[in-house]
């Protein structure tokens, strides 16, 4: 079982809190942005277009407040000479505006294995992440191979529990472009509420897979961003979908191998192949027929597997 979540000291990181001369002693410097990579654990995947503009509008009035945190591009295997840790909208911003330098603050002594935790809790004080972002973060923490089990990806993710990174792994199945729209709505959706929306993915799936695409596109954007839909209101459509999916099934079974009618259309039996199973459901009209029938299916049997 992981360990309760404990933010990593941030005063250290000098987030909103560094003066020039502990700024100069950390490694405060002017960095090329062309020297910039992206944090392979990055904590966040999805930017707003907006607040990229609005951070812009901040960065051509007032300048720079606060300094980048990067560290040496060697530690991930990165090709660039740094790796952005905290100040993602600011990058992209100065870029975004022409800037060819930044200032930043060089940190040695964040591991790899804390790339991720540094980013997320960096992201906490400015504003905090999604659950979409989080569980891609999660993913790449999976995937780059530093955690083996939900135990140890709950401890480098900061998560309390390994139900908690199971939840946000099933998250990441849906799909980017939805998770994108998701991850922008104001206010933040809930783990819970993201789970749900998971939950309705599937349940589209299963009931329709050609149209499932565009009705939870359609749901997502419509209910849960403009409406604001909470999870008790999604969960509720998705019970609908598996209600109506069990119904569509229903009808939609196949067809019976051969049917039997008398001379008045009544139905007499049938025969169901499922695979290598054989089902005959038959009213014979005489106890003769009964037995001609039976003596039938005996001689086929007999023939073909030497069955007695």
């Amino acid at each position: 079982m992981a360990t309760k979540r404990s933010k990593m000291s941030l005063g250290s990181m000098a987030v909103n809190s560094v003066n020039k001369g502990q700024v100069k002693d950390n490694g405060y410097r002017k960095i090329r942005l062309e020297d910039l990579d992206d944090n392979p654990h990055n904590a966040r995947t999805f930017y707003s277009p907006d607040k990229i503009q609005s951070k812009m509008d901040s960065l051509q009035e007032k300048g720079l407040i606060s300094p980048v945190i990067v560290v040496p591009g060697a530690d991930s295997n990165s090709n660039k000479p740094y790796v952005v840790i905290d100040g993602h909208y600011r990058y992209k911003s100065a870029k975004a505006l022409g800037w060819t330098e930044i200032d930043a603050l060089v940190r040695e002594d964040i591991s790899l294995s804390e790339y991720f935790k540094y980013s997320r809790d960096a992201n906490d004080i400015h504003e905090s992440n999604t659950p979409f972002d989080i569980a891609r973060g999660v993913l790449r923490l999976k995937e780059s191979g530093l955690a083996t089990n939900n135990s140890d990806l709950a401890l480098l993710a900061g998560e309390t529990s390994e139900v908690t990174v199971t939840k946000l792994l099933k998250i990441n199945e849906i799909p980017e472009a939805v998770a994108e729209i998701l991850a922008n709505r104001d206010p933040k959706i809930e783990l819970s509420v993201a789970y749900e929306i998971y939950l309705l993915w599937k349940a589209l799936l299963k009931a329709d897979a050609d149209n499932a695409m565009t009705e939870f596109s359609e749901y997502c954007q419509v209910v849960v961003c403009d409406k604001k839909a909470g999870r008790n209101e999604i969960e509720r459509y998705r019970k609908s979908v598996e209600a109506q999916g069990r119904k569509t099934t229903k009808k939609t079974e196949k067809p019976p191998f051969q049917e039997f009618f008398n001379e008045k259309k009544q139905r007499l039996g049938k025969i169901d192949l499922r695979g290598k199973q054989v089902k005959l459901a038959f009213k014979a009209t005489t106890p003769e027929q009964a037995i001609k029938i039976a003596e039938a299916i005996k001689n086929i049997l007999g023939n073909e597997g030497g069955y007695k």
